[in-house]
């Protein structure tokens, strides 16, 4: 979990230094609050993701999604 939140840690840096700087240097304040404000949300809305909710099995959904395909190429298993 630690590796998974210093992860999302420097995502989130790395999508605040695409346009934070550049909003800082040409003075435009009003488009930088508001790109702070949605950024600290989305910030706080995925570091809730990443420490409340417990990691998603996605390979049981990717066997269910994948399995009646499985079934019309290889058969029915404990086929003949």
């Amino acid at each position: 979990m630690a590796l998974t939140i210093v992860g999302s840690a420097l995502a989130y840096v790395a999508l605040f230094l695409v346009d934070g700087p550049s909003l800082i240097r040409r003075h435009r304040w009003r488009e930088f609050s508001v790109y702070l404000v949605v950024y600290l949300m989305t910030a706080a809305l995925g570091f809730y993701w990443t420490i409340a909710r417990p990691p998603v099995p996605l390979n049981q959904y990717v066997m269910k999604a994948l399995e009646p395909v499985a079934n019309l190429i290889f058969g029915p298993p404990g086929g003949p």
